[in-house]
């Protein structure tokens, strides 16, 4: 079949070399290189590629550009040969174009089509974009890349080279594109060309594109070998795993009446009962009895098997044991018969089922959870950082003055995904989380089902929360008392002059990691290797780095993952790259295939020590892990171990982060929004969960009772100010040191003096106030308070924090003072110590304008908000920072303010003082002369070349 293109009037050309398509074919053929003697790459190559050699013969290559002829749609090319840039030859092929049209492509095409006589089924192409994923110009502008096949029945296939969800030539480097044939094409074949096209080209811009190699062949799958898997994991510590807590004494009975099964819970608190009937499935005959009310909790809930309409259920036997119902069931469909054994059991408030499809292969294709039915005062509630991925958000339900929770354990389940779609309340019913779903291997088998499903159900809300049942970070004592800080740019100078200066403006206790830039020049890899950016000075510059800033008594790390891996990699192997179930490449970034789980740990083992011998760094960046689901990274590999399963993606990850304090001796942080899963097997991340906490409501129970007693998360909100302070300190994050340098100043001066008494301090109690009265989570959220809430928290250390996010003014009382907080104000204070943070109004202080202040043993931080702020020891415009230093007390602007005036006996000072004006370099600029001001001492900030003032006692 012959192709038909519409062209543009100005673009109906063939460019370079074109000529009429000839209809003759050759035969597929290539020449692969003598292998002892490598193309030696000049200076346009991959230097990572240095000594490597082409893994098979090339179907097709552009070192002669005149086999090749171009059609366009809507722009304008032409195709040379060129040594600008190099691939195992000497010449690659430039396409040299500009788009005219938004919607514009061009066809590069062999004047004589290749045939291809022998069974393949992939296709690989070296290309080299002119586009990133992060802009340069912008991502959406790039074009995509297609192969094109013509079949034996002269059918023309455009294969997809974004088939895997790579958003087409968005790498500005070398990068081996990828097609997993999953379509029937007709032999033998004929390989026509390749095709680039896009909808939101940007007009009349020049661009080049080089291409190299292409490839048709078919995969050969050979056994992989991996190193023997723990028969005992570090996680979980419990054999009831993610079971909640309970607060109340109680016990748990099990006992049949008739038909029916009733798992009972008696408790100092209250009493009911589950009841199961058998005869209307596994699942669906689940009900709750609950003050005098029948509550069905599964309604609809199966399992449900492919290509099954109708399926038929045996019960063939039950027995009671101790506390535990045993079934034995036979499913029947299709004209098959398919065994289970499932048990029930009831611990504490929740019911626990486990099935288990005895078979080799399994049947199941999802399990639904089905619907509970509701009354009409019933509500959704979202969990802040509780996900399991993309659309697939679990909710706990309210309704009947009672919480309701389901979740399979995911330290036991076999399945590939958690079911995504929208939860909500209709007709009396209410979805709040969908179930799971068993995805075939690239083999085409399932796994047999494999869970353990808890139901949880209680009048207070904190009783159906999960636990995650992880150890907890051994990495406190080094790091509670620090804020992180993140750095992209790979400038080394800027790098170390940055540092200085924070340093000297009184950042003393810092944890700080730089991005992956630090390895590449340009676009080459940035992971799996140990040999840093050559371009940047290589590793001697980055060791001088890590010198420098440890130097300041810093936390250092580099970046690192095991989750991105480019082609170009000089340990490139097809075999460590996780697979599609159709087969395909996994794309992870820019330029980069996602590595199977299992190659991660493997490889983590072997360079995470080796980078921190290298470089000498005390802490680890460790990006992505905690950024993508488990679910989101399942290898569906079916010569991997594990394969097709969420859990061993999550082992995996969770042994790499485990492993990466080890290799550091220091602490491990990672991406985040996902992190939960992980909690102190990390010991820290972007507290970053979607949607933003700014844009929910406030319920922090989940993240300060289950995640917070673990792991050292750092605020992320995407705001600045007060508004940032209100949520990191609502749920209980350490600081995140971003912004300008008056906003980094305000971090780390309002949050580091309280970290110690709050991160991964056991919360001894939540509140919200009711405007009369501080109530439980559970009222709150019968109340509707979470909207417009005023947040109470208290700490084991003693420490208390109110926050509020009403637009009404809130009065607190600390310590018999009365402080108003507005809008995203906040309190936080110890009643044993002299130690306040607050945004807000004090009924001490002089002045009546709002203004944030901070005390603590060794530093005083004020920002008056545009107006004067005045207490009994101070007075001030604009931000200052009272700092004990090194050596002494100084004076910081933060950013700036014109007139300071302080009581020297607060800092342990007399009047009699002299006030040195000090540069980054911590030398003396000039003596600053002062006022005394009713006892107080009054400085000018006249001279805004002082980076900070010394107070310098006299004699």
């Amino acid at each position: 079949m012959i192709l038909l293109r519409q062209f543009s009037v100005i673009n109906a050309l063939f460019l370079l070399s074109v000529i009429i398509l000839n209809s003759n074919s050759t035969s597929a053929q290539g020449t692969l290189q003598d292998s002892t003697k490598p193309f030696r790459h000049q200076a346009n190559t991959p230097y990572e590629m240095a000594n490597r050699n082409e893994a098979r013969v090339p179907l097709v290559t552009f070192e002669d550009d005149k086999i090749w002829e171009l059609e366009t749609e809507n722009s304008i090319a032409t195709l040379t040969k060129t040594q600008e840039q190099q691939l195992y030859r000497k010449y690659c092929g430039k396409l040299n174009f500009k788009a005219t049209d938004k919607k514009a492509s061009i066809t590069v095409k062999l004047k004589k089509p290749i045939v291809i006589d022998n069974s393949w089924d992939c296709i690989d192409f070296w290309n080299y974009g002119a586009h990133w994923l992060w802009g340069e110009p912008k991502w959406e502008t790039a074009m995509r890349h297609f192969a094109l096949v013509e079949g034996a029945n002269g059918q023309l296939h455009e294969l997809d080279f974004t088939q895997a969800g790579y958003p087409g030539m968005i790498h500005k480097y070398w990068h081996l594109s990828h097609i997993k044939l999953n379509e029937d094409i007709k032999l033998p074949a004929k390989f026509i060309g390749v095709r680039f096209k896009g909808r939101r080209n940007i007009t009349d811009l020049e661009l080049n594109y080089f291409l190299g190699p292409i490839y048709v062949y078919k995969e050969q799958l050979k056994p992989i070998e991996y190193e023997k898997w723990p028969d005992k994991l570090p996680f979980p510590l419990r054999d009831v795993t993610i079971l909640p807590d309970n607060k109340s004494k109680y016990s748990n009975t099990i006992n049949k009446l008739g038909e029916t099964y009733s798992l009972q819970y008696d408790g100092t608190d209250q009493s009911f009962r589950y009841e199961l009937n058998l005869e209307h499935g596994l699942l669906n005959g689940l009900k709750l009895v609950y003050n005098n009310k029948v509550i069905p909790i599964n309604e609809g809930a199966k399992l449900e098997f492919d290509s099954a309409e109708l399926v038929e259920w045996d019960i063939k036997k039950t027995k009671i044991k101790n506390d535990t119902l045993f079934v034995e069931a036979l499913a029947i469909y299709n004209h098959k018969k398919v065994k289970f054994n499932v048990w029930y059991t009831i611990k504490q408030k929740s019911v626990i089922i486990g099935i288990h499809e005895k078979s080799q292969e399994g049947h199941v294709s999802s399990i639904n959870l089905g619907r509970t039915k509701v009354e009409e005062q019933a509500k959704l509630i979202t969990v802040p950082f509780l996900t399991y991925g993309d659309h697939r958000v679990p909710q706990i339900l309210y309704s009947n003055d009672l919480f309701f929770f389901k979740q399979f354990d995911w330290y036991y389940s076999d399945a590939s995904d958690f079911t995504p779609g929208r939860h909500h309340i209709k007709d009396g019913w209410a979805s709040y989380n969908n179930g799971v779903k068993y995805i075939p291997k690239t083999n085409g088998v399932r796994n047999p089902v494999r869970e353990k499903l808890f139901i949880n159900i209680s009048p207070d809300v904190q009783e159906v929360l999960p636990t995650v049942d992880n150890p907890k970070s051994p990495m406190r004592s080094i790091m509670a008392h620090r804020l992180w800080m993140v750095e992209g740019t790979p400038d080394h100078d800027y790098l170390k002059q940055q540092a200085k200066e924070l340093r000297a403006l009184g950042l003393k206790e810092v944890a700080v990691r730089y991005h992956e830039g630090i390895w590449r020049d340009g676009g080459e890899s940035y992971t799996f290797r140990t040999e840093s950016a050559p371009g940047r000075g290589g590793n001697a510059a980055v060791q001088d780095l890590v010198e420098n800033i440890k130097s300041k008594g810093w936390l250092v790390g580099l970046y690192s993952n095991y989750t991105d891996f480019a082609p170009v990699n000089a340990n490139w192997n097809p075999d460590w790259i996780k697979r599609e179930p159709n087969g395909a490449w996994e794309v992870s970034w820019s330029r980069c295939y996602s590595p199977k789980p299992m190659i991660a740990v493997e490889q983590q083992k072997k360079f995470a020590p080796l980078i921190h011998q290298e470089f000498g760094t005390n802490h680890s960046y460790c990006d992505v892990h905690t950024a993508v689901s488990p679910v989101a990274r399942v290898d569906y590999d079916h010569r991997v171990p594990g394969a097709a399963t969420f859990r061993r993606s999550y082992e995996c990850y969770g042994l790499v982060l485990m492993n990466e304090k080890k290799a550091y001796h220091g602490p491990v942080y990672s991406e985040g929004n996902y992190h939960w899963w992980y909690a102190g097997l990390v010991d820290g991340n972007y507290a970053n969960f979607n949607p933003k906490l700014n844009k929910i409501d406030v319920f922090p129970d989940f993240q300060l009772l289950k995640i917070h007693p673990l792991e050292m998360d750092a605020g992320n909100v995407y705001v600045e100010g007060v508004e940032y302070l209100a949520y990191t300190l609502a749920y209980g994050h350490i600081g995140l040191i971003n912004g300008d340098i008056t906003e980094r100043i305000k971090r780390y001066a309002m949050l580091q003096p309280l970290q110690q008494y709050y991160s991964m301090i056991p919360v001894s109690g939540i509140k919200y106030f009711d405007g009369i009265n501080y109530v439980s989570s559970s009222e709150a959220i019968k109340k509707d308070l979470l909207k417009q809430a005023k947040l109470s928290v208290d700490y084991s250390s003693g420490l208390k924090v109110f926050v509020n996010f009403s637009d009404q003014v809130w009065t607190v009382d600390a310590k018999g003072i009365k402080y108003d907080l507005p809008e995203h104000g906040f309190l936080a204070y110890h009643p044993e110590y002299d130690l306040i943070s607050v945004y807000g109004q004090s009924s001490k202080w002089k002045s009546k304008g709002l203004a944030e202040f901070n005390q603590a043993a060794n530093q005083i931080y004020i920002d008056s908000h545009a107006t004067v702020f005045e207490n009994e020891s101070f007075r001030c415009d604009g931000k200052v920072y009272f700092k004990n230093e090194t050596f002494g007390w100084e004076i910081i602007p933060a950013k700036d303010f014109e007139i300071v005036e302080f009581n020297p006996s607060v800092l342990g000072l007399t009047t009699n003082i002299l006030i040195q004006a000090l540069d980054i370099n911590d030398r003396p600029i000039e003596y600053v002369p002062y006022n005394i001001v009713d006892g107080k001492i009054q400085v000018k900030h006249k001279n805004k070349s002082v980076l900070k003032y010394r107070l310098i006692q006299g004699q």
